[in-house]
């Protein structure tokens, strides 16, 4: 390559129109010289009509670096006069094109690879990376974390991320530090449990509360036969008693392992849920958690997971069924009537390899499966938390939050679920049994956006003591949300929309399975990073977690790639320890266009225009026709448009342009109900999508792209119906 570039250097200086005599500089001469054995002196000659520039035969060879006895080898390179060795006048023209041509291209490549993130960026504000290069903690510090670059124009992705600060113009207003939580009897725990099954007294109870009768023993063995208890407070004159603290117990019974042909390679999963926060919010009012997980575990976040369905029930049975919403409504799951037990639980393929499972909420009211659900018939997992919260609901004293109770007695009902998780966690460790534990917080998350950050010192507690126990060396442990804040203001604003679309999961790998499975490891970090994911994705992960043998070492991921590799289509599940291809879309991995995060196109800001007015009226007559099935619900009318969004559809059209889609919320009266919905004019004009893409259509006929969506609570408004599909719209007449 050097020697190239000096012959590139030779022929561009032989080759320069010189119309005078010419000294050249001994520097020059010296440099010229460099490559022959011997140096030789350089002479110029006058320029000549018939040819640019001449040596004598032997000095030529030392400019083109060629030894004499390899000029025949070089003779297209020039014409002989007698006892001169000349370059050609004609090969000197097509040399100097040929070096303009190829400087000309590398500047208009270089050009447009500078100009292109910023042609797009001016003008469709889409398809950028995502801010968080500084992010606040709730209580105003700030916090460095990684940076996500704008890997759309870097790969060429098929989806374009949105771009969203932190701290956005719209999150800035509802924002807020929320007062620690203050439970009855709080510093005044009489009991625990410990993961034994042993009920140890911490104090006197007499010395707390003089209506309590002494316990005598300090520690109580509580029979293997209970699965909770309950401790009452009887007054002695009255004889009246009242609940003041209430126990899951960790008892392990013994089961029949399946018998392996061979040992395998297993690892232990918990799965820990928060309700209703996104990836952006759990950055905002977790930093603590946020930064051990990522600099101390390493873990690796989803940061463009994005969500499936409104609410929790389809998002979690996604995860942990790998079902879709129209698989789940061709099932009867979301008929009322329905149970659950005939699911294809994740826990349940776990519990046939020998693993003992869990599942756990911290609130019965909203549970995931029992929130205007049957539930379940039979137990569904080996340890099962539903029937002690319901008793917790109903008897134990709280500190109400946001309408949720968020204490159950002398602890906030998200320790306690915590609390049980570690019993159980120790017991299976002490036992040598593997697990798979499933737990759901919502009591903090669920109605508040800023209210998770009490839990954020709770978190790193249990993180620390997961790792300074070692259980996280055999222990695949995920974080994880359904979706983003669905009500209140913030969920009605530009950016509230996106991050609703988008929650969270972060996985921590045990530092051996780093090592033992570095390609999988490598992908899986490539597409947190930089790929679309779903909740797809993470039950066909989790299933991985079930057979590592088979799944994850170095020859299987090569042999699973090329698979994928060669599939035309794009899976709509794929493992995240698998390559995720870079074509992905909603469109091919079962998103609904309605909760799609890619394609958003800017912010509008006048929502005066005649289209919006369109949309939103038919909106309130398609709502005014689901009401009308009631005669109790009263006829809606639209009060104002609250906000509205574009987004570029996925579909190409026969034309190959692609059409726009409009998302536009409203507040209806009475009541004022705020709901939202995606349209498709059916009349579009499908021009090329400009600044104004919201002024384009002068016809407009609408149709519904996916469901209208409540965005706001509607309380006791809806007191008249018992349908849970009528509650969402249905304002009762008085």
């Amino acid at each position: 390559m050097k020697n190239f570039t000096k012959l590139l250097l030779a022929i561009f200086i032989n080759c320069l129109p010189f119309r005078k005599r010419h000294k050249y500089p001994d520097d020059t001469i010296k440099k010229l010289s460099s490559l022959t054995q011997k140096r030789r002196k350089l002479r110029s000659y006058r320029y000549s009509t018939n040819y640019r520039y001449s040596h004598r035969r032997n000095k030529i060879l030392t400019v083109s670096s060629y030894p004499d006895e390899s000029y025949t080898d070089i003779s297209k390179y020039y014409v002989h006069s007698d006892d001169k060795v000349v370059l050609s006048k004609r090969y000197c023209t097509s040399v100097l094109v040929v070096l303009g041509t190829i400087l000309a291209w590398v500047v208009i490549i270089v050009t447009q690879l500078l100009l292109k993130d910023y042609l797009v960026t001016k003008k469709f504000d889409f398809g950028i990376r995502l801010h968080d290069e500084e992010i606040a903690s709730h209580d105003g510090k700030e916090n460095h974390t990684s940076v996500l670059e704008d890997y759309k124009i870097q790969e060429n992705l098929a989806c374009n991320f949105p771009k969203v600060d932190i701290n956005n113009e719209d999150v800035k207003p509802y924002l807020k530090t929320e007062d620690n939580i203050t439970c009855p009897l709080e510093n005044q725990e009489i009991f625990e449990v410990h993961y034994n099954g042993n009920l140890i007294r911490l104090r006197d109870p007499s010395n707390i509360n003089p209506k309590c009768i002494k316990i005598k023993k300090r520690v109580t063995k509580i029979p293997h036969s209970f699965d909770y208890i309950a401790i009452r407070c009887l007054n002695r004159k009255t004889r009246k008693s009242e609940y003041v603290d209430m126990f899951a117990m960790t008892h392990l019974k013994e089961v029949s392992l399946p018998t392996a042909l061979t040992p395998r390679q297993k690892v232990n999963v918990i799965i820990l849920g928060l309700d209703a926060t996104s990836n952006l919010n759990f950055k905002r009012i977790m930093p603590k958690t946020m930064k051990y997980l990522t600099k101390t575990l390493s873990s690796i976040g989803l940061q463009w997971l994005n969500k499936n369905g409104d609410n929790t029930l389809p998002n979690v049975m996604t995860a942990l069924t790998g079902y879709s919403v129209p698989e789940m409504r061709s099932r009867g799951w979301e008929d009322p009537s329905n149970y659950f037990d005939e699911c294809p639980f994740i826990w349940k393929r776990f519990a046939k390899e020998g693993y003992r499972t869990v599942l756990g909420e911290d609130l019965a009211g909203i549970s995931t499966f029992g929130y205007n659900k049957a539930g379940f018939i039979d137990k569904p997992t080996d340890f099962y938390l539903r029937p002690l919260t319901l008793i917790q609901e109903k008897h134990l004293k709280s500190n109400w939050r946001s309408h949720l109770p968020a204490c159950f007695g002398p602890r906030m009902s998200s320790v306690s679920l915590l609390n049980w998780m570690k019993r159980l966690t120790t017991a299976f460790e002490e036992k040598g049994q593997n697990y798979f534990q499933f737990y759901w917080s919502m009591s903090l998350t669920h109605s508040s956006l800023n209210q998770g950050a009490i839990l954020d010192d709770v978190l790193l507690s249990t993180f620390q003591w997961f790792n300074n126990r070692n259980y996280l060396n055999n222990t695949v442990f995920i974080l994880m949300s359904d979706h983003g804040f669905r009500f209140g203001g913030y969920r009605n604003t530009y950016f509230g929309d996106i991050e609703n679309k988008m929650p969270f999961a972060y996985f921590t790998f045990p530092p051996w399975f780093r090592q033992m499975y570095p390609t999988a490891i490598k992908n899986f970090q490539q597409n947190a990073d930089h790929r679309l994911t779903t909740f797809f994705d993470f039950h066909r992960t989790t299933k991985d977690l079930l057979d590592l043998d088979w799944a994850l070492p170095e020859p299987r991921i090569e042999s699973r790639t090329k698979k994928l590799n060669l599939t035309k289509k794009v899976p709509k599940s794929i493992s995240l320890f698998l390559p995720v291809p870079k074509s992905r879309t909603c469109q091919n991995s079962g998103i609904p266009q309605g909760y799609c995060i890619c394609n958003a196109l800017p912010k509008l800001k006048n929502l005066q225009l005649p289209v919006l007015y369109s949309s939103a009226n038919f909106l309130t007559d398609q709502i005014n026709k689901i009401v009308s099935r009631n005669p109790r619900c009263s006829q809606l009318i639209l009060k104002k448009i609250v906000t509205a969004n574009g987004f570029l559809s996925e579909d190409t059209l026969v034309d190959k342009s692609r059409e726009y889609l409009h998302s536009v919320t409203i507040m209806t009266d009475p009541g004022e109900a705020t709901f939202e919905v995606m349209l498709r004019n059916m009349k579009s004009t499908r021009q090329e999508v400009k600044d104004d893409y919201a002024q384009m259509d002068t016809e407009m006929e609408w149709e519904m792209v996916g469901d209208i969506t409540r965005t706001n609570s509607y309380g006791n408004h809806s007191f008249c119906v018992k349908e849970e599909a009528l509650k969402l719209f249905c304002f009762c007449k008085m």
